[in-house]
């Protein structure tokens, strides 16, 4: 075969190049806020699968690896922004006006440089990009460029989320995934039970990507990626690529809609080795109700054993302090009753995410792993409790959350997930924020989102077996 050279392009047929920068980067700006619209919250999951492509494109264009930086910096500021903008809402016990604006001022300043923070993956993921030699296609060669930009821009964006390197910011947890964008579209979630939800990742970029492969080979926007290895032409190749792509994702679509089908008839059987235990899910806390008043512990637990004695064949109570098994003790009813941190300030919401923990806790059915705080946010954190035993799991949250925040829509989209690589029920119960009951096929049972006394009642499962996700430790 021919070698392969990596030519200069013809800057004088790039209609991108000949654009100012700054009105590129304006470009990029609206389109990473149009990308976060698909985090959880927002629920435009349908912007995530094409989000990406204006990135791509635009950063074709960069004629130095510093306006990649900018590039990079730009669009996941934008998209940080729209993603992470519950941070706005960290004071919500203000008394006058003066406070309010003081709180208000001093959240914006804390979600921009929060924002700023995040966009550091970006940043290292467009640089990256732009330095290597990149052909089109899938398949790699040993000659320059070497590596295929179908398969290279996915798995670079994987590692740059899930490697060491991501100790680069400094509340990790709190990087939403652009894979949570996809937890209400369950039938292609189901391929999380091999590989996690990082598969998620690696398909919505792949998407993007081979789309604007698409745009970039068959027209003068900018410079091009290096030729194929195979024997088709750049532009045909490129329509060829997006066929066995959609062909892909069709053949995990209707894989998802089967397996998902089936999980949905077997969940309805009681099958020998998997208790089925009655519960019922308490949201005791309305919001300004930031602390509980030793004096008033025995009313809450008056309060808990009079919606009991109403369901008679309750087997598990969890509330947001604490969960207690009931096998026939109700009267035994002692319920840790933490106190409250409503979240006046950026102070108290970074030691909130400091304060996740988990556990494994005993119980007649078998092990309940429990997830405390932020620990939701780290999906290997419940893998691990999966490994150690657990047979059901459950996030306790007794902090209080504004009802209407977007960061509960983060904590479901994560549980969801839980739920699906896992092979668990996932019971979620929080003071002022949601309460929650998603079966193993990541189906969400049972749902309230809080801001009122309110529980839930709903039958789980103590399931045994482990998907190849649980069992492959290495992922």
């Amino acid at each position: 075969m021919p070698e392969l050279l990596y030519h200069k392009p013809d800057m004088t047929r790039q209609y991108l190049s000949n654009i100012g920068f700054e009105r590129r980067l304006l470009y990029l700006f609206f389109a990473g806020l149009c990308l976060g619209l698909s985090s959880p919250g927002f629920n435009q999951g349908y912007l995530a699968w094409f989000g990406f492509i204006p990135f791509f494109v635009l950063l074709r264009s960069c004629a130095n690896y510093l306006e990649a930086i900018l590039i990079g910096s730009t669009f996941g500021f934008a998209y940080s922004l729209v993603s992470l903008s519950y941070f706005l809402n960290f004071n919500n016990n203000c008394e006058t006006m003066v406070e309010a604006i003081v709180s208000f001022g001093s959240n914006v300043l804390y979600w921009c440089y929060v924002s700023l923070t995040h966009s550091l993956v970006f940043v290292v993921y467009a640089v990256t990009l732009y330095l290597l030699p990149l052909r089109t296609g899938f398949i790699p060669w040993y000659k320059r460029p070497y590596y295929p930009y179908l398969l290279t821009a996915p798995l670079l964006w994987i590692y740059l989320n899930d490697s060491p390197l991501s100790i680069l910011i400094p509340i990790k947890n709190c990087l939403t995934s652009i894979a949570l964008s996809q937890y209400l579209f369950e039938p292609v979630n189901q391929i999380t039970k091999l590989a996690g939800r990082q598969i998620i990742d690696f398909f919505i970029i792949l998407v993007n990507c081979s789309i604007s492969n698409l745009i970039i080979q068959n027209f003068p926007l900018t410079k091009r990626f290096g030729q194929r290895i195979d024997s088709l032409k750049d532009d045909f190749g490129s329509v060829l690529d997006n066929l066995v792509i959609l062909l892909i994702l069709f053949t995990v679509y209707t894989g998802g809609q089967l397996g998902l089908n089936e999980s949905i008839k077997n969940n309805k059987l009681a099958m020998p080795d998997e208790p089925v235990v009655n519960t019922l899910d308490v949201c005791a806390r309305l919001i300004g109700e930031t602390k509980i008043d030793n004096n008033l512990i025995n009313e809450e637990i008056k309060r808990y054993l009079h919606i009991i004695n109403l369901q008679k064949d309750i087997n598990l109570f969890v509330c947001p302090e604490g969960n207690v098994y009931l096998p026939d003790k109700a009267k035994e009813l002692k319920p840790v009753c933490l106190e409250n941190l409503s979240f006046t300030d950026s102070k108290s919401f970074l030691n909130f995410y400091k304060s996740g923990q988990i556990y494994i806790k005993a119980s007649p059915w078998g092990k309940i792993g429990v997830l405390e705080g932020v620990s939701i946010l780290n999906g290997n954190l419940a893998k691990i409790l999966v490994r150690q035993g657990a047979s059901l799991l459950i996030w306790n949250n007794g902090n209080v959350l504004v009802s209407g925040n977007n960061i509960n829509d983060q904590f479901l989209a994560n549980a969801v997930y839980m739920a699906i690589e896992n092979n668990r029920y996932v019971i979620l119960s929080s003071n002022t924020g949601l309460i929650a009951i998603i079966e193993p096929n990541g189906i969400i049972a049972n749902l309230s989102r809080g801001n009122r006394i309110n529980f839930i009642l709903n039958t789980v499962k103590f399931l045994y077996q482990k998907t190849f996700y649980t069992r492959a430790w290495w992922l």
